[in-house]
């Protein structure tokens, strides 16, 4: 993206010329900095919170992102204990799960299919306290991911059935994503191995490539609040502001292959 420099030359009381070009990229190789497309916040469905039904409370998302244009590693993964609200009263927290959020397991998938395990203080599970909570995880790979990857993240977790519980993402099916539900920790990992399907009753058939509402659109899944990593390079990384004022009504069959959910950016 170019940038507007400024080059001093005085020339008898002229104003300074201006030279088109970029200030000098200065790279940190260990700051982290965001580096997924399409990473999403838990929100709180007012209308009808989300739940873990009977059966089901175990579950597994397989969440699908783009990397940045440069290559990444030493990824650091939030996974949050509140959620935002959307609407009128956002962003306040004015919904969240009822106990803790608990984390079985989590995996970052290489483009090359690869699962390498994120850990939480070099252990396998966290607890993320229920409203207020955050815990990262880390995993660093063998070698660097390339710039432009797609990449995955498997996130496996669980909860009391009935309790209210902490969704952020819609299942794009179109993208390899997927979302499974089971009884118990052995079963949720056999299905997540065997890699079919979505569970039907979490993601219904007749509820995908829909605009929904309140109490028919696609649930929501958990997963990571944000993928953050190390490896910039010094290229400006823009800030771009987002509001729903053209783009209000997507849904997740739009996603493009880096889950870019609308046509471009509206100003």
């Amino acid at each position: 993206m170019p940038i507007i420099g400024v080059t001093v030359s005085p020339r008898f009381g002229r104003a300074p010329r201006r030279a088109l070009g970029h200030p000098a990229w200065v790279p940190d190789a260990n700051r982290y900095m965001p580096a997924a497309t399409g990473t999403r916040w838990p929100t709180g469905n007012t209308a009808n919170p989300w739940t873990y039904p009977a059966g089901l409370n175990y579950q597994c998302s397989k969440l699908f992102f783009g990397s940045p244009d440069y290559p990444t590693n030493d990824f650091l993964i939030p996974f949050v204990g509140f959620a935002l609200t959307e609407g009128g009263n956002a962003p306040q927290e004015t919904q969240g799960p009822t106990t803790d959020t608990l984390l079985d397991e989590a995996f970052f998938i290489h483009p090359n299919g690869t699962e390498y395990p994120i850990l939480f203080g070099g252990l396998a599970a966290a607890t993320i306290t229920a409203n207020t909570g955050i815990v990262y995880g880390q995993v660093t790979l063998p070698t660097a991911l390339p710039a432009w990857s797609i990449f995955g993240i498997r996130t496996v977790y669980h909860g009391n059935v009935g309790e209210n519980r902490l969704g952020a993402y819609r299942i794009q099916r179109h993208r390899g994503e997927k979302y499974w539900g089971a009884g118990d920790l052995a079963s949720i990992r056999a299905l997540a191995a065997a890699n079919g399907p979505s569970t039907p009753a979490l993601d219904p058939d007749t509820w995908y490539n829909t605009v929904g509402n309140a109490t028919n659109s696609q649930t929501q899944a958990y997963g990571p609040a944000l993928v953050l990593a190390k490896g910039w390079d010094g290229r400006p990384v823009p800030l771009m502001l987002a509001d729903s004022l053209a783009e209000r009504q997507e849904i997740a069959a739009s996603a493009d292959e880096r889950r870019n959910m609308c046509s471009g950016v509206q100003i």
